[in-house]
């Protein structure tokens, strides 16, 4: 006959350890393929949007400014600066000055 002491009624129940011990029954086996997989192309495309900001960037910043931006008054004080100094002749300044004046 099996004697049982109270020992052994307060003691917790063996458990004995699952053969795939330390696979969650719960997640599929594919989750850690796709999780990975997700990460990449999250990863991927963080790098690429910073590569095309700081192109983007880069050639802003290498553009020339536009020629003819500015209030009208602006554009022809421009053109009397540089008639003045010189850059332009007489017709030039004319010719400048006309088409800035079209452009009402």
């Amino acid at each position: 006959m099996n004697r049982v002491g109270v020992s052994d009624v307060l003691r917790p129940p063996r458990v004995e350890p699952f053969a795939d011990e330390g696979v969650d029954l719960f997640v599929p086996a594919t989750y850690d393929v796709v999780w990975s997989v997700v990460v990449a192309v999250v990863v991927l495309l963080t790098l690429t949007a910073v590569v095309a900001i700081v192109v983007l960037v880069r050639r802003r910043a290498a553009r020339p400014e536009r020629v003819g931006t500015g209030t009208r008054e602006s554009r022809l004080a421009e053109v009397d600066r540089l008639h003045a100094t010189g850059a332009l002749d007489d017709d030039e300044r004319q010719a400048a000055r006309t088409r800035i004046l079209g452009t009402l």
